[in-house]
């Protein structure tokens, strides 16, 4: 199954993120996300993450779309929302998974801080002949290769954690709720009802029988005061 790559760029961007697709159609199911710019509200940012979900791999396009004036200098610098897009897929997929583009000739292109050292994809930004899919085909050499050696995210992480089987041993014992006991009219006797295994040694100690058809204590009927005094005191106990 091919890999699925989420392509993220603004309009300005968009002639390199479809070549970028055209590049890579053979080797993974690309989506290209052309909305442009987009408010951080409503369905987009839904739709945007359930793409995130289904993703292996995140490639997005760096060109100099706005200005920043800083301390009195202009730099073009990258649309935020493409910076965003990035955070996202870098936080799920982790930075191996995702890959930003910029122009061979960035000039001042300024680029966030936490991205300092993170050696970028580029691609032929001069061509007299707009041709992008010859312009964008080296890094997505490079990218091609990074598909065939980290495989799919998804295969990669489960969703759900593998079950652990737990020897007997191992098991914590499973508490049942306290019965009290209480004496009921058996024959020419009683039973003793209840969480009677419990209090078996004072039972037994008193007199009780224990009947193994029953799965129950029988006291016979001349010690059932003695019996209804106990049963007061032992269901005290718990």
């Amino acid at each position: 199954m091919k890999p699925k790559i989420f392509i993220g760029s603004s309009r300005e961007g968009l002639d390199i993120a479809n070549a970028i697709h055209s590049n890579l159609t053979r080797d993974a199911e690309c989506t290209v996300w052309a909305n442009g710019v987009f408010q951080i509200s409503g369905s987009t940012i839904y739709s945007l993450i359930k793409t995130l979900r289904e993703s292996d791999f995140g490639v997005f396009v760096f060109s100099p779309d706005d200005l920043s004036v800083m301390r009195g200098n202009e730099n073009p610098i990258v649309r935020d929302n493409v910076i965003f897009e990035l955070g996202l897929f870098v936080g799920r997929l982790g930075i191996e998974r995702c890959f930003f583009i910029t122009p061979d000739v960035t000039g001042d292109l300024r680029l966030p801080t936490d991205l300092m050292g993170i050696t970028p994809g580029q691609y032929e930004s001069g061509r007299r002949d707009k041709n992008w899919l010859a312009a964008t085909n080296p890094v997505c050499m490079q990218i091609r290769a990074k598909l065939l050696e980290l495989k799919s995210f998804q295969d990669a992480v489960p969703e759900t954690s593998p079950s652990i089987e737990l020897t007997s041993e191992e098991q914590a014992p499973v508490e049942e709720a306290y019965v009290p006991l209480t004496l009921e009219a058996y024959g020419k006797g009683h039973v003793v009802n209840g969480s009677s295994m419990v209090h078996k040694a004072e039972l037994k100690k008193a007199g009780a029988k224990w009947n193994g058809t029953l799965k129950k204590w029988i006291i016979r009927g001349i010690d059932k005061d003695a019996f209804d005094a106990l049963i007061l005191k032992l269901n005290a106990k718990c």
